[in-house]
């Protein structure tokens, strides 16, 4: 059977691509014990591996610095790439598209990085250690820049999951801010994208969103619709930053993964909407 090691298998993204893997084939081995610490990589050295696929991270919620953050995105990346470069394995690595300076026009996996949180901070630093490895070494590396990822099963204190649960349960739905645009790319597709990473043999980042940018406003609109509702809206934040947009120029990742975004951000809200109500019957 063909393995692959991942670690971060029972996160979000884990989670649905460990069942794609094994609905294809593929023998899904869940990386067990502390990435941070060298140690736990010696059960796998005698293991036939075909890939490594590295979604273990930890988030800082955009908090302060946090130690742990580097510890587990930086430190945790750079053993992953040594236990890759002593077995000559290739590797998929998950990044943010929260690298990336704002701008009004779709990004290209060129454009200014400048990342504003720890946490997307550490996912630069990454970058540049696969940079290196594979300059250095020749390690063969696949770099998924992430859009807004959303869909069924997301943690409930994300953007769209605050939504929908607001509109349901809540007089007033009250958010940050209506005003920022994001590129809110499906699970599904997410996930097909990991997938069609393992047949990369090379170097490459590509980013992985709908191409599309819609504001936190519109989102609650197409939800309210969804919903049959229409009550109320506060936000936290009232003023207007025309900057704080946010979308993905995809073309690279359809010419050299075929890959590209196939749910409509109506679509996906759909089937995140029903699968929120079915959770919550189900509760009471």
């Amino acid at each position: 059977m063909l393995n692959i090691l991942m670690t971060g298998s029972s996160g979000y993204i884990g989670l649905y691509l460990k069942r794609k893997l094994e609905q294809e084939g593929y023998g899904c081995v869940e990386f067990e014990g502390r990435i941070e610490d060298v140690e736990a990589y010696k059960k796998y050295d005698n293991l036939e591996i075909l890939r490594f696929i590295h979604l273990a991270a930890r988030a800082d919620n955009n908090s302060g610095v946090t130690k742990d953050v580097y510890d587990v995105n930086l430190i945790g990346t750079l053993n992953v790439l040594e236990f890759c470069r002593v077995k000559s394995i290739p590797l998929t690595y998950p990044s943010t598209a929260y690298v990336y300076k704002e701008s009004q026009s779709a990004l290209l996996e060129e454009n200014d990085r400048k990342p504003k949180s720890p946490y997307a901070m550490s996912k630069y630093l990454s970058e540049e250690l696969c940079r290196f490895y594979h300059e250095r070494y020749g390690l063969k590396i696949c770099i998924l820049r992430l859009f807004n990822v959303y869909g069924l099963k997301q943690p409930h204190n994300t953007v769209i999951p605050t939504v929908i649960l607001g509109l349901l349960h809540e007089d007033t739905l009250q958010i940050n801010s209506l005003h920022p645009r994001r590129d809110f790319v499906f699970i599904e597709d997410v996930v097909d994208a990991f997938f069609k990473s393992i047949s990369f043999n090379g170097y490459g980042i590509f980013n992985i969103g709908s191409g599309s940018a819609y504001s936190i406003q519109q989102i609650v609109d197409k939800v309210k619709k969804e919903l049959l509702v229409n009550k109320p809206v506060g936000a936290k934040h009232i003023e207007i930053d025309t900057n704080d947009t946010i979308f993905s120029n995809s073309a690279k990742a359809l010419e050299t993964l075929n890959w590209k975004a196939e749910t409509s951000i109506d679509e996906g809200l759909k089937k995140t909407v029903f699968e929120l109500k079915h959770q919550l019957k189900a509760l009471f």
